[in-house]
């Protein structure tokens, strides 16, 4: 057959799965590959056997894995003669792409599949998989543009696209270790998700034009968000990009300072005068090295140990919102639902370190998203969980109606013999909020917001409804005064505000468990006065939010109505709202 008339891509499938077969073809042949989708290509009245056997010709055989398709008669001899023309896999003739939860066994499970399956999942994030997962297969180029016209074309772009899990974990322990490594904490065999995050990273870190080179990179988020532990993960999945991997500690000048006279001796400098000066000598002389100062929550006491020179890279964690002067933030958000049940699941050890939802039983997947659900992605508290199930050889349902019913008592606890995540959740917010206590006004609006839908808070709450505040809020009616609160919160990353769509409407959120934390440190007085101000303000609010907007904290402070009996009419008015 003439080469040229070769597909790149034969697209197998169960006719069940047309929908993701379609789209598969599709994603392929925006990136320039050639397919052949039966469906579409085999029209009526053909010769089916030719149009198969010219199929058979195609370069790579994809197959679209679902329980419909391993269950099929007729898509077996597709896929094994892709499988009998490459049998060691080197040519990557076979390319599995799993589309739902299903079982693969015998010869097809010796194939590592595209995995679409146990992420949160967009088509953009689903589009990078699937392209990642094929990258190295061999692709026509378009004709050849003269090299000066790319740098000057913005059309042109990188597509560096993500690898998916499984095949970071093929590759990530082949790597060899820079010279110089002091990485702290162990590789998490279960490490979930993170991967579009810590990508980005890089990129950033990598880039060449002269407005960013450079220019450190901040991990942002609220304490249990996983930062820590994601910069470690970075630094395993990136050790081959580096000759030396630099862990400091940044909480306090003395952890700065003895972390530095380290660093000295293991980069094997002379032990004398200004350990800082020292290695700040190293930074300029050298290249192609990775400083990753955790916790460093204090800009003006790490300033003196950046780095002086953008040879390197430096990667922060904080819960500081960084300053575009200092660092590139980028904040860590929680968690999907799936990725959050995977995390439980893997902890528990009750699947391999890289098994899928699909490899655990359904009482426990159903269990795991639950629980993700109600801890909001928290891969601190999903880690407990895990970790309590595997101390206590519990199960996951079990821990479920633990959680529902003792929730206070329980993140109070931790769990595991070598915990990546040292403290437990309620003790992880303790200093965030034992530093914004000292601002009433910021901190009576973290309490407020404990009592509203933790999404899309609107400011209209707080300004509009501040007559019904309290005397510590009412000055929120002032637009100042507001951000001045925020600020405060923001800054440890217990509240965030950030400006969507194009009509540029901020909008607050706060995390769940922080939610809940708050209310359990109050006494049933307390809960129920924060309860009544909250219901008073959104009936304030009300007219000046969209009704969808609304309607959501409304519902949310139906169950406070209820349960204290609320007959003010403003309770009455919010009961209106939802049709109550």
């Amino acid at each position: 057959m003439d080469s040229d008339s070769v597909k790149d891509f034969f697209i197998s499938y169960a006719h069940q799965n047309w929908d993701w077969a379609k789209w598969i073809s599709q994603q392929l042949e925006k990136a320039n590959y050639s397919t052949i989708l039966p469906g579409r290509d085999f029209p009526s009245g053909s010769n089916f056997v030719l149009d198969m056997d010219k199929a058979a010709y195609a370069r790579r055989t994809i197959a679209v894995l679902s329980p419909e398709y391993l269950a099929s008669q007729f898509t077996q001899p597709e896929w094994a003669a892709a499988f009998r023309s490459d049998p060691t896999g080197e040519k990557r003739r076979l390319l599995p792409v799993r589309v739902s939860p299903c079982d693969v066994q015998g010869l097809l499970a010796q194939v590592l599949y595209i995995d679409l399956v146990g992420v949160s999942m967009s088509e953009e994030k689903a589009q990078k998989i699937l392209l990642a997962g094929i990258q190295d297969a061999p692709k026509k180029l378009k004709p050849a543009v003269f090299p000066p016209h790319l740098a000057s074309n913005p059309a042109i772009a990188s597509n560096t696209a993500l690898a998916t899990e499984n095949i970071h974990a093929s590759e990530r322990f082949g790597r060899p270790f820079p010279e110089f490594w002091n990485v702290p904490r162990r590789h998490a065999p279960y490490f979930t998700g993170r991967d579009e995050q810590m990508q980005q990273i890089f990129e950033r870190l990598s880039a060449k034009d002269v407005a960013h080179v450079g220019l450190p990179q901040a991990l942002v988020g609220l304490g249990g968000l996983g930062k820590t532990q994601t910069a470690a993960e970075y630094a395993y999945r990136y050790r081959d990009k580096y000759q030396a991997v630099l862990w400091v500690r940044g909480e306090t000048k003395e952890n700065l300072q003895d972390d530095f006279r380290s660093l000295v001796r293991l980069l094997k400098l002379p032990e004398q005068g200004d350990s800082i000066f020292t290695v700040q000598q190293w930074f300029t002389a050298n290249t192609d090295w990775l400083l990753i100062l955790d916790n460093a929550d204090d800009f003006s006491l790490i300033d003196p140990f950046l780095p002086h020179s953008p040879r390197g890279h430096v990667f922060l964690t904080t819960r500081v919102r960084a300053s575009n002067s200092i660092a590139q933030p980028l904040l860590l958000e929680p968690l999907s639902p799936e990725e959050g049940a995977l995390c439980i699941i893997r902890r528990t050890g009750n699947i391999p370190a890289y098994g899928q939802l699909s490899d655990a039983s359904s009482l426990s997947v159903d269990a795991a998203l639950k629980l993700s659900e109600l801890m909001d992605g928290l891969p601190l508290a999903l880690e407990q969980a895990g970790a309590y199930i595997e101390d206590t050889g519990s199960s996951v349902s079990r821990y479920l109606a633990l959680y529902e019913q003792r929730r206070a008592e329980i993140i109070q606890r931790h769990y595991g013999a070598l915990p990546n995540y040292p403290l437990p959740v309620a003790t992880a917010w303790e200093f965030s909020k034992s530093v914004v206590k000292q601002y009433k006004a910021a901190f009576a609006l973290l309490q407020l917001c404990a009592f509203l839908a933790p999404e899309a808070i609107p400011e209209e709450i707080f300004t509009r409804g501040a007559a019904a505040l309290g005397p510590v809020l009412e000055s929120l009616a002032d637009p100042v005064a507001l951000d001045s609160a925020t600020a405060i919160l923001r800054k440890y990353s217990l509240l965030n505000r950030e400006v969507k769509g194009k009509e540029e409407i901020p909008r607050f959120s706060i995390h769940r468990m922080m939610q809940e934390i708050l209310q359990d440190e109050m006494d049933e007085t307390t809960r129920q006065e924060w309860a009544e101000r909250a219901v008073r303000a959104i009936s304030l609010a009300f007219p000046f939010v969209g009704q969808e907007v609304m309607q959501a904290h409304a519902r949310h402070c139906m169950p406070f109505i209820e349960k204290w009996h609320m007959t003010f009419p403003e309770a009455e008015r919010v009961r209106q709202y939802i049709g109550n």
